[in-house]
């Protein structure tokens, strides 16, 4: 997974910012990141790369204040970032460089265990991204109703008992167990499954349905249960509210940052994971784009407004099912952080390919 610029620079603009308002402001976004102090001008003028003066700084700042690029908060003589400047920020002036050998190899040792659940590995992940940015990540588990479907097989398990496989294109396996009515012969399995077989290839399970009652109709009277429970087992795989694995990791990591010090903030975003469809929702939009960004006000949930959200997918193959992410201060570490997820992603999909083949080949 690479750190497309394209993709990061959703709804950027053309700035109309002469060059060393935007160098002061770069040098201000980095500062701020770096201490969480309001910047003063003659911070910035004593950075090596700043030939500039102190005054000629203070004069830009004002600038840059008066177009909306900088607060001021309380009495503080210095100035932090708004959303506006975060975005030109991430839009124009980020820096993404790729994380060294030793960071790489923290985040691999993560993934260099044996797992044989996707749920292992959902877990693995957001530990791995918690532990490694330090913010509050969030994991969402594949996305079976994204997915076309490939085949289905019934196996008879016992004379009351059998279990439906449900095989998606990009490999994941699914499987419920559901009872049958006694007496059904192994021929029966065999023709069901190449009648749904047929009904499912190249449908997602929404559309599947549709196709197996139809298909099935005639037979319906005779083992109505059984055949509504193969439905059923189909539309176990289309989500619905509260149904998709949601995972968090440093859930705590949040409350380090003095941003967060304050108590109904604090109860806001507790109150915001607990409920989980709200996140799962922002997850499942994220699928659309290599990484996305939203910055304080841009978020639509309520107790995100201050705070940005980064979040990236994870792929079988060159199918995108699932995404994940991080919840922090709007002064995150932004590069760092899209570094963090590219390298992550990478080593949680090359995890869940080699899961599926073991699956495949049992």
């Amino acid at each position: 997974m690479s750190a497309n610029r394209q993709e990061i620079r959703k709804g950027a603009k053309d700035m109309e910012l002469t060059p060393r308002k935007l160098a002061i402001l770069q040098a201000i976004v980095d500062e701020y990141i770096m201490t969480g102090m309001p910047i003063g001008s003659r911070t910035i003028s004593k950075r090596e790369d700043m030939h500039i003066s102190p005054a000629t700084i203070r004069n830009e700042m004002a600038d840059l204040e008066e177009e909306g690029y900088l607060v001021q908060p309380h009495t503080s003589a210095g100035r932090i970032p708004s959303d506006k400047a975060y975005r030109l920020y991430v839009n124009m002036l980020m820096r993404v460089t790729a994380l060294d050998e030793g960071e790489r190899n923290v985040i691999k040792s993560y993934f260099d265990v044996k797992m044989a659940e996707l749920e292992q590995l959902i877990d693995v992940t957001a530990t791995a991204l918690s532990e490694t940015t330090m913010l509050t990540s969030v994991v969402m588990a594949p996305q079976f109703s994204q997915m076309r479907m490939k085949r289905v097989q019934i196996v008879k398990l016992t004379d009351t008992l059998a279990l439906a496989i449900f095989v998606m294109d990009t490999g994941l396996v699914r499987d419920v167990p559901i009872e049958t009515p006694p007496g059904l012969t192994p021929e029966y399995f065999e023709v069901l499954s190449a009648t749904l077989s047929r009904c499912v290839e190249d449908r997602t399970p929404i559309e599947a349905i549709a196709e197996i009652r139809s298909a099935l109709n005639d037979n319906m009277q005779q083992h109505k249960s059984f055949l509504n429970a193969i439905i059923g087992a189909v539309g176990k795989n289309e989500h619905k509210p509260g149904s998709t694995k949601v995972v968090f990791g440093g859930t705590e990591n949040i409350f380090n940052h003095p941003e967060y010090q304050n108590v109904e903030k604090a109860k806001g975003f507790l109150q915001l994971l607990e409920k989980r469809d709200g996140l799962y929702n922002m997850l499942r939009q994220a699928t659309d784009m290599e990484f996305t960004i939203k910055i304080g006000s841009e978020n639509e949930i309520d107790q995100l407004k201050d705070m940005s959200v980064v979040t990236a997918t994870y792929r079988v193959g060159k199918q995108k099912i699932g995404s994940f992410g991080v919840i922090g201060p709007t002064r995150m570490n932004y590069a760092k952080v899209i570094s963090v997820l590219s390298c992550v992603g990478t080593s949680m999909s090359r995890i869940l390919e080699y899961m599926l083949d073991e699956d495949i080949n049992k």
